[in-house]
């Protein structure tokens, strides 16, 4: 079960690029670290992992570079713009989308998704019973 979906991106919007916005960038990406470790601690995957052992569950992470899997979080999932960055390059966003709902529910399944064999316990086919008829 996905619990969180976190995406750091970067959006072609560029500002100016004047020598005294380097420090400026280095100053908010500080800013931007500590909003990441504040918003982290109130997301409820954080009291989830509070909780983890090896006799409950374990919740383990995935690192890609592709568009979010926003589909994973179940419904009604709510999304955070955690902050950004106006840089020369481009303007550095960190968002984070995270699932409401922990409970998990059992999917509706078709009546015929399970093979049955119908002549599974006929004893006109066992191979004990074809013994004893060739002899």
């Amino acid at each position: 079960m996905v619990l969180e979906s976190w995406c750091l991106g970067m959006l072609p919007e560029q500002c100016d690029s004047t020598p005294r916005i380097i420090h400026t960038i280095y100053n908010r990406m500080g800013i931007l670290l500590k909003s990441l470790v504040s918003v982290t601690r109130v997301l409820p995957a954080y009291k989830l992992s509070r909780k983890q052992g090896e006799d409950t569950f374990v919740i383990c992470y995935r690192v890609y570079m592709d568009e979010p899997q926003l589909h994973c979080l179940g419904e009604g999932y709510k999304y955070v713009r955690v902050g950004q960055i106006c840089t020369p390059v481009g303007t550095l966003v960190l968002s984070v989308s995270y699932r409401v709902k922990m409970t998990i529910s059992p999917t509706h399944t078709g009546r015929d998704s399970i093979m049955l064999k119908s002549d599974h316990f006929n004893t006109n086919l066992s191979p004990k019973n074809r013994r004893y008829n060739d002899t």
